[in-house]
């Protein structure tokens, strides 16, 4: 087996999977009454464990190394708290350790299955890379993981929420603005209609939201999507000349037009039919904050996001190009994608700004409210067993394959813990 991380080794003693009788390097009885108790500060890696060498009983400190030659080179010898120390419990004995401590060889002694399983999460390109591994007593594992890691997601949707919080002095107005324009997109254009956002002050929308023209006219005009109106289009034309004063009037900056991708798109989702509705939304309610957290299940969504755009807008996808059928109306997964990206962690930040235990607990009842989503990430944990059945499970998938699986961080994870035969919860303390 190649050598493993230090955090392996440490599970090694931490949990003492081992094959058969134990000896120090010297051939010595050892005899583990306690491995000792997980070190999060500097010094040993576990301290006030219980052991006994030969015929003593030692009480002290363990130190783990991949190499016993580490001791030498993390200068351990010249730092006070490893003067306590009673074995030195190392992967690669390599006789250069430099002390007179008793030495314990971890890879002659680790239980030969814990190493197969850890060298297969190790080596599978599959994701997650326990898949195989996972029986039917994992399954109460998979269930609770899920749950948990999507809860964790939503905290961690919510931080990067109130960061943006801090950096504009908490105006929660235009933190829902930003969000609600950013997601209004489809996946190619996510990040010009963010910077369309950013470009146009909320206050300026505001000024005008009773008039529709000129809602469309800011927003198409700082998106640069009004380049592209032919001349013959009169429509369009009233627009441009909307925006020209508009633009005058407040010192605004039109965006790239280049910056815009409308290949491969569907009519629903071009960008002028996505500020059509933007605008359409100001023109109806005002601002984005209190209908957003008003959102109490996820059927509210189809009545917040009812908008009459413009006749234009109800006949024409693009600059003209008429639409066949019905004006467009938001599809049930972007309302989904709204909730679930927008909705849910805006509510919980909201929440935990007001400090308010309510408003977060409905957050993750919307998540919980929805089927859970179906794509490329989420699809290997349900073929794999993992209970996916709304979306705080499948953001919970998410969240294990950004921070466990993909970064192979299977000892942080209850489920490698579990597969490995380790028995503790989340943890990096070893």
């Amino acid at each position: 087996m190649t050598d493993p991380t230090e955090m392996f080794a440490a599970y090694c003693w931490r949990w003492q999977r081992w094959n058969g009788p134990l000896h120090t390097l010297d051939g010595q009885p050892l005899v583990v009454f306690s491995p000792g108790v997980p070190n999060p500060d500097e010094g040993p890696d576990f301290l006030d464990a219980d052991l006994q060498i030969g015929a003593v009983r030692w009480h002290g400190h363990i130190e783990i190394d991949l190499k016993e030659h580490f001791w030498q080179q993390h200068k351990h010898h010249e730092n006070p708290h490893y003067r306590s120390v009673v074995l030195h419990a190392v992967w690669t004995p390599d006789g250069r350790g430099g002390h007179r401590l008793p030495i314990f060889d971890i890879s002659a002694h680790v239980d030969r299955r814990v190493a197969t399983r850890w060298q297969h999460l190790q080596k599978t390109p599959q994701v997650p890379a326990c898949a195989e591994l996972i029986g039917a007593a994992h399954r109460p594992v998979t269930a609770s993981l899920v749950e948990e890691a999507g809860m964790q997601r939503m905290q961690e949707k919510a931080e990067a929420i109130l960061r943006e919080a801090q950096a504009v002095q908490h105006d929660w107005e235009t933190i829902a603005y930003i969000l609600f324009i950013r997601y209004a997109g489809s996946g190619p254009n996510i990040d010009a209609f963010e910077a369309t956002a950013r470009r146009l002050p909320l206050s300026i929308l505001l000024k005008h939201r009773q008039s529709l023209i000129q809602l469309e006219a800011l927003l198409m005009g700082v998106a640069g999507l009004l380049t592209g109106a032919p001349a013959d289009d009169e429509y369009g034309g009233r627009l441009q000349q909307e925006w020209r004063f508009l633009q005058h009037k407040y010192g605004l900056e039109s965006g790239a037009a280049a910056a815009w991708k409308m290949a491969r798109l569907r009519p629903a989702n071009f960008p002028l039919v996505r500020m059509a509705q933007l605008a359409a939304h100001l023109h109806r309610h005002g601002g984005f904050l209190r209908p957003l957290l008003a959102v109490r299940r996820p059927a509210d969504v189809t009545a917040l996001t009812d908008w009459d755009v413009s006749p234009y807008w109800q006949a024409h996808y693009h600059w003209g190009r008429r639409r066949k059928g019905r004006p467009p109306r938001l599809g049930r997964q972007w309302q989904h994608n709204l909730l679930i990206n927008v909705i849910a962690p805006l509510q919980y930040a909201y929440g935990i700004h007001q400090q308010q235990a309510g408003m977060q607990q409905q957050a993750l009842s919307l998540w919980d409210a929805l089927p859970a989503e179906d794509h490329r990430t989420t699809r290997p944990y349900r073929s794999a067993g993992f209970p996916l059945r709304t979306a705080l499970h499948s953001q919970g998938a998410i969240h294990l394959y950004r921070h466990a699986c993909r970064p192979r961080r299977c000892l942080t994870c209850p489920l490698g813990q579990a597969v490995l035969g380790f028995k503790g919860r989340t943890d990096t303390e070893a």
